[in-house]
């Protein structure tokens, strides 16, 4: 984790002004004192967000003010402070806590479409294929008594 927080250790972070750098799917690491462990992060316009590491999910909302970007998560309970980096060649998001050992590292993915994925959708629900019967035969139930 010190190597990548060196690396931007010269750079200056990117003043925020609105929701809009942040707005997509991002991924990378969380460091939380252990083992470093893969970090999943969906940031929408309406500045709600939804993270997930190890088998913890949790969801939260930003606030933007006076050129920074802060955010709140529960369970459990968190809250710290967003660094963006737009100068390299992928946009960089850094997350630091303010009160517990927890600092994520992460890119922005490339977004397929306009909005970012809901990992919390629900698929849509296919319908079974209807019954096709040849012409010539009708089905079962209109079969005429003989």
């Amino acid at each position: 984790m010190l190597m990548l927080l060196a690396g931007c250790a010269s750079a200056i972070p990117t003043p925020v002004t609105d929701i809009g750098p942040f707005v997509g799917n991002w991924s990378g690491i969380v460091d939380l004192g252990g083992p470093l462990l893969p970090f999943y992060l969906t940031i929408y316009e309406n500045q709600s967000l939804v993270a997930t590491w190890g088998l913890k999910w949790t969801w939260g909302t930003i606030a933007i003010a006076n050129g920074q970007a802060t955010y709140q998560m529960s369970p459990p309970p968190t809250e710290g402070t967003f660094r963006l980096y737009l100068d390299e060649a992928k946009p960089t998001l850094y997350m630091d806590d303010l009160w517990l050992s927890f600092h994520a590292v992460v890119t922005k993915l490339p977004a397929p479409a306009s909005t970012p994925v809901d990992y919390m959708q629900q698929p849509p629900q296919q319908q079974p294929p209807q019954q096709q019967f040849p012409p010539q035969q009708a089905p079962p139930s209109q079969v005429p008594p003989k």
